[in-house]
This record gives structure tokens, sequence and C-alpha cells, in this order.
């Protein structure tokens, strides 16, 4: 398996890709901040630690690009999905990108996306895709004064296996 750190400001991206499959995995802020504080590691350290797997690779810019990068998404599957703007989830922005990604390494965008995230040939690598899963862990954690980061930490790794082994699942059948 491939894995690939992003960090925009404080949130974090991680790309998880392991033959035809490819998991982006959304850390929110506060989580990264949080479990940073815990472990006493800087943001980027405690991102890996928390998430569990060595790094392939690093990259990122910032919080502004990352919103850049959304909106562009979020443009490319109104157009090429014909969903409503109000209807456009991560999911959706992924399916978009990696369904178009033939046709668009053709134009100036590889250029743009790489400008935006800090990650060299997007479109090249999600080629031979097949099966994409975005997840936001800020859909499904909510941190407060009270959070067991030990706790929370084995949770998610052991969340983030059973989802692999899922999609490895989906990839035999």
């Amino acid at each position: 398996m491939h894995v690939k750190y992003g960090m925009f400001g404080s949130e974090a991206i991680v790309l998880l890709e392991k033959g035809s499959s490819l998991i982006v995995l959304s850390i929110p802020p506060d989580l990264v901040d949080g479990y940073a504080q815990y472990v006493g590691l800087d943001r980027q350290s405690a991102v890996q630690t928390l998430v569990g797997f060595p790094s392939d690779g690093m990259f990122g810019t910032n919080r502004e690009n990352l919103a850049r990068l959304r909106e562009l998404t979020e443009i490319l599957a109104v157009e090429t999905l014909g969903v409503s703007k109000g209807m456009v989830t991560d999911q959706i922005r992924l399916d978009a990108l990696v369904g178009s990604a033939r046709v668009l390494r053709k134009t100036a965008l590889p250029d743009t996306l790489q400008r935006l995230s800090g990650l060299d040939s997007i479109l090249d690598r999600i080629l031979d895709v097949k099966y994409c899963h975005a997840y936001d862990l800020g859909q499904f954690i909510t941190i407060d004064a009270k959070t067991d980061w030990e706790a929370l930490g084995l949770y998610i790794r052991q969340w983030l296996a059973e989802a692999l082994l899922l999609d490895l699942r989906r990839n035999i059948s």
C-alpha cells in the first residue's frame, strides 16, 4: 500500500492507494490539533501516528488552496455528473475527478491541481483507479474536552483497517 500525507493548514488529507483502489481520508483541524497536542508531536507527525501507516511521501499547501481545490472539483462534479451544487459531497467530487481523469489530463487542469495540492501528477495517478472512497472523519467523530485520545486513535486505526478490508473484498468480487 502507498500512503501519502497532506497538510493544508491544520487539516490533513491522507491518500491510501492499493492496486486499483484509492481511499481519501479527510481529518479535520480540531482532531489534528487535539491529537498533536496529546501526543506532543507536530501536526504532520501526529497525523501519521494517528493513521498508523508509514509515509510514502508528503504533500500539501495551505487551507485556502484546499478550499479552491474543493471549489474546482465541485464545479467539475456539477458539470460532468449533472448533480446540483448543494448535493456535491467529497465522494461525488472524487468520483467526478476519477471519472474524468483521462480527458482532463490533456488540459491545463493537471498544473492547477498540482499548484493547489502540492501533489504531482494527480490525474495520472488515478487513471487506473476502479474503486475510490472519500471519508471525512469530521462526519462521525466529535471532539470535546473529555475526548479519550488514546481510545480515539485505536478506534480510527481499527476503523481504517476495516475500511481497507471492505475495499479489498469489493475488488475481489
